[in-house]
């Protein structure tokens, strides 16, 4: 990712990681949304490790990915479900960034 939206998901790593997604789910939506590949979509549903590896190995992808779209992307899947505030949230601190 590229600038502000580097600084914004670096500064909420944290509270991201706290919102305690599915990595599974996680995967299955940054797939559909062209971020991750099949490879990564095959192994966030590996039991053998810890859902918060997963979870992690997920976010990091993200972060190194690279761009303000995969960051805007990130944030639409996060407005999904139990992860609405989070979104949010991030979206406000963007935007302040700006």
């Amino acid at each position: 990712m590229e600038g502000r939206a580097r600084r914004v998901f670096r500064a909420n790593l944290a509270k991201i990681k706290e919102s305690k997604f599915d990595p599974v789910w996680l995967a299955e939506e940054l797939f559909a949304a062209g971020i991750v590949g099949e490879g990564e979509r095959v192994a966030a549903k590996d039991e053998t490790v810890s859902k918060e590896h997963r979870r992690d190995e997920l976010l990091d992808l993200v972060m190194g990915h690279g761009g303000e779209s995969v960051f805007q992307t990130f944030v639409n899947i996060c407005s999904k479900g139990h992860t609405h505030r989070l979104a949010m949230d991030l979206k406000d601190e963007f935007l302040r960034q700006g």
